[in-house]
């Protein structure tokens, strides 16, 4: 790979990680649009894009962490030393980690269908639109709960939403935004959540 596609990429994805737009499609759109074959394999490809969201991850861990270190320190004291703890942190915090874990299961489940049906520049352009607009529709909801009465139905909901990010094209935080809407409502299932 020239140190320029490198950079380019690297750039897509520090731009687009901190939208609630896809960073893993933009990663497969880009080099798809400008015809780059830069990885002899798909496993390649995929260690090189590991390490562009490890990037993120840490830049956002660094920039976040004032918010994030009472999240952290709370949601241990709540189960070690619950009478010093403050429980409503203590408790976001672990609603938070639960959100992920319907993701994390069908990540670890379908891995490997995962990686071999999903990511097609097609299917990454229809994704982007599709959940875009979406987005936009949730974007325009008023949400009229308090962040304290999220519940761990909820949170499951929104890790349940959140299992189709694991399609590149799909946000996650694109996706949460969506789950966490007033009114959202398909095929009669009632997932009004604020």
């Amino acid at each position: 790979m020239s140190i320029f596609h490198a950079i380019v990429l690297g750039l897509v994805q520090g731009l687009t990680e901190f939208l609630p737009i896809s960073s893993s499609g933009h990663l497969i759109l880009t080099p798809w649009l400008f015809g780059w074959n830069d990885f002899s394999n798909l496993e390649t490809q995929r260690a090189f894009d590991a390490a562009l969201h490890l990037g993120t991850l840490v830049a956002v861990l660094f920039y976040l962490r004032a918010d994030l270190v009472p999240y952290v320190r709370e949601g241990i004291k709540v189960v070690v030393t619950p009478k010093k703890a403050n429980k409503t942190v203590g408790r976001r915090a672990w609603m938070f980690v639960l959100s992920a874990v319907p993701a994390g299961i069908a990540g670890a489940i379908a891995e490997e269908w995962i990686t071999e049906k999903l990511g097609t520049p097609a299917l990454v352009a229809i994704s982007l639109m599709v959940f875009g607009a979406i987005l936009i529709w949730a974007d325009r909801q008023v949400g009229t709960r308090d962040v304290d009465t999220f519940s761990t139905r909820d949170a499951l909901l929104i890790g349940a939403a959140q299992v189709i990010a694991l399609n590149p094209g799909t946000s996650r935080s694109g996706i949460t935004i969506t789950a966490a809407s007033k009114g959202w409502n398909i095929a009669g299932l009632k997932c009004a959540i604020l």
